[in-house]
């Protein structure tokens, strides 16, 4: 775990796995609304969603854990 919190590459990686996960939970949305017309599952909507919640969360966690902790060298 301390390699993937040390990672210089997770900073790029979060700035890119946000934005993903926000569309990821829009898509999701609209799926949902579909499903209830039938023309989507709706097991898959919320699987993705629940995916694209726990992505965006994730990266979320991680920049507030690289602005609480300015000796890490991702910030050097």
């Amino acid at each position: 775990m301390a390699c993937w919190l040390c990672c210089p590459f997770w900073i790029l990686v979060c700035f890119i796995a946000l934005p993903l996960a926000l569309v990821g939970l829009v898509r999701a949305c609209i799926e949902y609304r579909a499903s209830r017309s039938g023309r989507a599952s709706r097991p898959r909507a919320i699987v993705g969603g629940v995916l694209s919640l726990l992505g965006a969360t994730a990266a979320i966690a991680y920049m507030i854990f690289l602005a609480s902790h300015p000796d890490l060298p991702v910030q050097g």
